[in-house]
């Protein structure tokens, strides 16, 4: 089911179009699984745009998305947001990085259905009921048809909704329902959504995924607490004073304590940008202070995530429950790192700094290929001798376009750390950017295996 698919339920021509470039140049990159960039070269030489060839990508991400592997469809959104950070010279290098991602994807998918064919898809007036329906009793097949059809006769105003509320109800899997919904939702918002029928398919079939070990329970307690939440809560102040005591609550707190905290400074007027602040931070902090270089990345990833699901709620009581759940997640990372013991004893914010003359940025840099808790203290030097913030943002986008591995967690989660980083209060951005040093590659490491193919585009 693509853009005007046999198999489409109906769509009215004013919601779907009846053709669509990126689904015909989606099914070439499945067709042809020799390899991906010279079919993109071919589809550039050609004259389509770059964000059809991301909206390709972003396509087939979501038609070989299978069981619990997504990861090569989160290559895209990241990619696009990396390009937009490196010079035009480099531009090409992250989409074909992205459609290299998804060639992995395509060749790991044969032999195996795509997304199989709908079942018998509800009328228009019935769709969104049935919908959430099918989320509330973890119905897959039931969930797909009936935001197919949902979609094909409202278009994104009838489907935004329910994905806003449902992305963020199952922490499990490490909040990637959350990550993928916004990725997605993102994405098509950027690149269009004429080909979104797959995309919401597979939304749906990921939302509604009972998984073993699915923790809902907050998202249940926090539908009864948006009440809670003061009507003004979008119109809070800033206040980076108040970071710390929120620091106090998120690091040891537990999922009620962490929303409590929450409510009481939307109560006192603090900002939500406060809150994303604080919770930003001690994202960071698991990733950098105890090395994790798994939990602490999706617990930032989930974080980036859910901040651009409240951004695109579209009512009062979604933005409230999606930063309530944010708060609720908290513990629930934090607890990843209960048994283990900090690579350094101080907080984030009170990192020591290496000792002596402040280092220049190329060798924090540089230092990336070796002990990562030196880096940080590194950068935490660079940064008290002088070094600004904005050095360092503008400088690691090339580096991790030119040395990035076959990891998409390197673009995933620096594409999600520099957006935090820019959304925070200004006040803590010293601390947030430590996060650079975490997961990603240094100027001497090996360039990516197919970057000068890319650059050759």
């Amino acid at each position: 089911m693509g853009c005007a698919r046999e198999d489409a339920p109906g769509p009215s021509e004013d919601v779907v179009p009846a053709s669509c470039a990126s689904d015909a140049i989606a099914d070439s990159l499945m067709a042809e699984r020799v390899d991906a960039l010279p079919v993109l070269k071919k589809w550039l030489v050609a004259g389509a745009s770059t964000d059809t060839l991301y909206a390709a990508a972003l396509t087939v991400g979501a038609r070989t998305v299978v069981a619990e592997e997504l990861h090569s469809a989160l290559a895209v959104q990241a990619a696009y947001l990396v390009s937009k950070r490196v010079s035009k010279e480099l531009a090409l290098v992250p989409l074909a990085y992205a459609w290299n991602m998804q060639h992995g994807a395509v060749m790991d998918f044969v032999g195996r259905d795509p997304l199989p064919p709908l079942a018998k898809v509800p009328s228009a007036d019935t769709a969104e009921a049935k919908l959430i329906a099918s989320f509330d009793s973890f119905d897959e097949a039931g969930a797909d048809a009936a935001i197919a059809a949902l979609y094909a006769h409202g278009g994104r105003k009838a489907v935004i909704g329910p994905l806003t509320r449902y992305a963020p109800r199952d922490h499990d899997w490490l909040g990637h329902t959350a990550i993928w919904t916004a990725h997605a939702v993102r994405a098509m918002d950027t690149f269009g959504w004429a080909c979104a029928p797959w995309v919401v398919r597979s939304l749906a079939r990921a939302i509604a995924a009972k998984r073993k070990g699915s923790s809902i329970g907050a998202f249940a307690a926090n539908l009864m607490r948006v009440g809670e939440v003061p009507s003004t809560f979008r119109d809070g102040k800033d206040d980076p004073s108040a970071v710390p005591a929120l620091l106090e609550v998120f690091r040891t707190g537990d999922a009620k304590q962490c929303v409590d905290a929450t409510i009481a400074a939307l109560v006192a007027g603090k900002s939500r940008r406060t809150v994303w602040t604080a919770l930003a931070i001690v994202a960071v902090e698991v990733s950098v202070r105890w090395g994790e270089t798994s939990f602490g990345v999706h617990e930032l990833d989930a974080l980036n995530a859910l901040r651009h699901l409240q951004g695109l709620a579209p009512d009062r009581d979604t933005e409230a429950l999606v930063l309530l759940q944010a708060a609720a997640w908290r513990p629930e990372f934090q607890a990843f790192v209960a048994s283990k013991t900090a690579k350094f004893p101080e907080r984030l914010e009170a990192l020591v700094a290496t000792p002596g003359a402040a280092p220049t940025l190329s060798a924090v840099f540089g230092s990336f290929s070796g002990n990562r808790i030196e880096s940080a203290r590194l950068l935490a030097a660079f940064l008290a001798g002088g070094g600004t913030v904005q050095q360092v943002t503008d400088a690691y986008p090339t580096i991790l376009v030119e040395h990035a591995t076959g990891d998409v967690h390197n673009y995933k989660f620096h594409a999600a750390l520099l957006e935090e980083l820019e959304a925070a209060l200004p006040e803590w951005r010293k601390t947030l950017i430590l996060g650079v040093t975490l997961r990603g590659p240094g100027p001497t490491d090996p360039k990516w295996a197919r970057y000068d193919e890319a650059r050759a585009l």
